[in-house]
């Protein structure tokens, strides 16, 4: 079973991308993707960044026309479905993994996003992926 992944890692947003120039916004993005297996919040992004909670989400909805949380939130769903073809990790590993709350919510979201369950999407994408590898005709 997958083990859950600890805080997440306290940076100095500087620190991250040498560039102090650099769009603060995508050092955010950086955090979040740094950090996507360990239980992320509102309240940690805002600290990391900065700014409050308020003023990172107006700010974040600005520049990617998202809120944090959906983007956190597809983010995760991304890499689950990565991790449903190339791995042969338990859907409910997988849900614990990128800290989801349940697997029914995981599934719900999943659902929602890709149009199909967790566990046909994986048959799917299994099958079509053994059709590319080396099936002749």
């Amino acid at each position: 079973m997958a083990s859950v992944s600890k805080k997440p890692q306290s940076l100095d947003a500087n620190a991250l991308i040498p560039n102090v120039a650099c769009n603060p916004i995508q050092q955010v993005l950086l955090y979040i993707n740094q950090n996507l297996h360990a239980p992320l919040t509102l309240e940690d992004i805002a600290t990391f960044s900065g700014w409050s909670r308020w003023q990172l989400q107006r700010m974040f909805k600005r520049e990617t026309g998202d809120s944090v949380a959906s983007y956190v939130r597809d983010l995760r769903l991304n890499e689950a479905a990565l991790r449903l073809i190339h791995t042969t990790d338990r859907v409910l590993d997988i849900t614990i993994m990128l800290g989801f709350g349940s697997e029914v919510s995981f599934s719900r979201g999943f659902k929602k996003k890709f149009g199909v369950s967790p566990r046909t999407f994986r048959k799917q994408n299994q099958l079509h992926a053994g059709n590319r590898c080396g099936a002749s005709t």
